[in-house]
């Protein structure tokens, strides 16, 4: 989507949010990967800038500010003036969606900025990236997955609504003003058809998948963290990566099998949090 928006216009500063560091690490790469199937991109290192104060693994190092200024920016004011003037002149900034109101991107105006995952946002968080004008914001999201988490305090409050779903379900009701808009992405390409039926039907309407690539990658699914620690150490000495997380910790992810465990209800058959559609939602589509 990066990619179409700047090759249909090739001067927009383009500013990319998404909720954790790890799912900007993921984000730049693929970004990163599709500039290089283009025998004609023009982009060059110093077009593109991971805005982080997190440590950042050795492939995405070279994009960080503090290598653009050739030492630690923040205990040197003419590193940080020199990696400043270094993001002024990108035109790709990737950093997570709280990050994007401090430091190098505080007082910088974007053409376009993109809120990725931003269903899972809360609706305070999500508006960080936006606060200092663009000229086109697009919110990416799944309002139907799990909501963001918030204490019981704020729960009460309906603060567990992310500005998406808000923006999402005022624009469904409406007659549209030409301001807002809704766009529904009907086709995925990495469940397969059988494993899909079930929540095509039950959450999106009956929108169809269209299956991808081989299997290769294995996760195991819990609801309960706990749940997931203790497999964790159970498949510990089996000689095959398999990777355990809880439903939540996975949302925004996918792997080629999945191994769902439902643990068991309680004594009185309660199911607990399950009971959240969005989460079994998010079980259920994992899988490629």
């Amino acid at each position: 989507m990066i990619y179409a928006l700047q090759t249909a216009d090739p001067k927009a500063r383009v500013l990319v949010t998404v909720p954790t560091h790890n799912a900007v690490d993921n984000m730049m790469r693929r970004y990163i990967q599709r500039l290089q199937k283009q025998p004609f991109a023009r982009k060059t290192q110093s077009d593109l800038v991971r805005v982080s104060t997190e440590v950042f693994v050795d492939d995405l190092r070279k994009y960080t500010c503090n290598a653009m200024a050739g030492q630690e920016i923040h205990s040197d004011y003419k590193a940080l003036k020199k990696a400043t003037e270094m993001a002024k002149r990108s035109d790709t900034i990737f950093t997570i969606c709280i990050g994007a109101g401090i430091g190098l991107n505080c007082s910088e105006f974007f053409d376009i900025v993109t809120v990725d995952e931003a269903s899972q946002q809360t609706e305070l968080s999500s508006p960080v990236p936006l606060v200092k004008g663009c000229s086109q914001a697009i919110l990416v999201g799944d309002h139907v997955q799990l909501r963001p988490t918030v204490n019981q305090t704020a729960l009460a409050l309906d603060f567990d609504i992310s500005l998406f779903e808000r923006l999402y379900t005022k624009v469904k009701h409406s007659k549209g003003n030409g301001v807002l808009r809704a766009l529904i992405l009907d086709t995925q390409y990495r469940i397969h058809p059988k494993l899909c039926e079930f929540n095509s039907g039950q959450f999106y309407e009956g929108s169809g998948p269209e299956p991808e690539s081989p299997s290769h990658s294995i996760v195991v699914l819990t609801p309960y963290t706990r749940q997931a620690e203790v497999l964790k150490r159970m498949l510990s000495s089996i000689p095959y990566r398999i990777e355990v997380s809880s439903i939540d910790g996975f949302q925004g992810r996918e792997a080629d099998v999945i191994v769902f465990v439902t643990v068991r209800c309680k004594e009185h058959r309660e199911i607990g949090f399950l009971k959240d559609m969005r989460r079994m939602n998010v079980a259920l589509t994992r899988a490629r």
